[in-house]
């Protein structure tokens, strides 16, 4: 008798898969019956915040490299590229160790390409080297931002402001309309190159001085009696008429000087900065007295906080104002400036 072949090992068997059906019953095979292993899930609300922003910031770095290559490699850049940069802050070149943001040099280099466009003046303008000439700009403003940021020296919102509305008085059109026809511009665009203008004039007309400046002290002390102010007075008083009559500054301050650092020296504190760090010595009126003299002229007496002084100035370095180039110049000189576009 034949064995009645056994086809269970056809049959599939609920197990890891949930497969069920029956080749053997010829029942149809069907793809829905299938069922993947489950993928284990986070088991915590931190696991699954830390899943998902590690998969955002991934995602992040792979759009953002793309938009890079299109940038750096290709040298792609249009208007659609100012809406990229909002969210990724990539950099169009660094001075010293600052980076020129790329969102800054796209907002000049379309507002001036705009205002070519708009004035018809393509014909004037065909000589320069857009690219080029923006990104010149920008250093310039760098190297600006750097020297006021060391000279403390700030533009305020309220003199930003000021500007802006004067320039809108002189306008017969809207300033918001006419912004937007010549340069693409709202107003708070417009001023931040504004802010910039009125920097850069403030640097170059504050810019530090230096002097060499010798002086004779009577010291008077914080809670001396009017006499005593008096007397200190009489006494720089006749030192200035010693030095007028011919005396040597130096021989004098020596003979009566009260600052013990500089006596010895006939007076000499060196070369000062103008707007530097404030000695007992240099208070503000000292040093208004002092930068505010002609050069090798003793002037006096002059009241500080210290007592009375005698001040004769022989030499100055950085006359005021400087050529915004000779400034500029020197600073350039001291950064390594990069240059990151492609095209230019």
């Amino acid at each position: 008798m034949t064995r009645r072949r056994d086809l269970n090992y056809l049959q599939p068997k609920t197990g890891r898969f949930g497969l069920k059906g029956s080749f053997a019953t010829g029942s149809r095979f069907k793809l829905s019956a299938f069922k993947l292993p489950p993928i284990d899930k986070p088991s915590n609300k931190r696991e699954r915040i830390l899943v998902a922003a590690l998969t955002v910031c991934t995602l992040y770095i792979y759009v953002g490299l793309a938009f890079a290559g299109n940038i750096y490699l290709r040298g792609s850049l249009t208007e659609n590229t100012k809406k990229i940069v909002r969210v990724f802050p990539f950099p169009a070149g660094r001075v010293g160790t600052t980076f020129i943001p790329l969102s800054r040099y796209l907002r000049d280099y379309f507002a001036i390409a705009r205002y070519i466009e708009a004035t018809g003046t393509g014909e004037q303008y065909a000589q320069l080297k857009l690219e080029q000439d923006v990104m010149d700009r920008l250093v310039e403003a760098s190297v600006i931002e750097r020297i006021a940021h060391r000279n403390n020296i700030k533009v305020t919102r309220e003199e930003i402001d000021a500007a802006y509305n004067q320039a809108a008085t002189e306008e017969q059109e809207p300033v918001e309309r006419l912004l937007d026809q010549y340069f693409g511009f709202n107003s708070e665009d417009y001023k931040v190159w504004i802010a910039e203008t009125l920097l850069k004039e403030k640097v170059i007309n504050t810019i530090p001085q230096k002097r060499e400046i010798y002086q004779i002290l009577f010291f008077t002390e914080p809670a001396a009696t009017e006499a005593t102010v008096k007397d200190k007075e009489e006494q720089a008083k006749k030192a200035l008429e010693e030095i007028k009559n011919g005396a040597k500054f130096e021989d004098v301050a020596k003979k009566d000087s009260n600052d013990l650092s500089t006596r010895d020296n006939g007076g000499l504190l060196g070369l000062v900065s103008r707007g530097g760090s404030r000695t007992p010595i240099i208070d503000k009126a000292f040093e208004e007295a002092a930068f505010n003299a002609p050069l090798n002229e003793v002037i006096g007496p002059i009241r500080s906080s210290r007592g009375w002084h005698i001040i004769k100035v022989t030499k100055q370095e950085g006359i005021e104002p400087v050529s915004p180039s000779e400034l500029i110049d020197n600073e350039k000189a001291k950064l390594t400036i990069s240059n990151w576009l492609p095209h230019q």
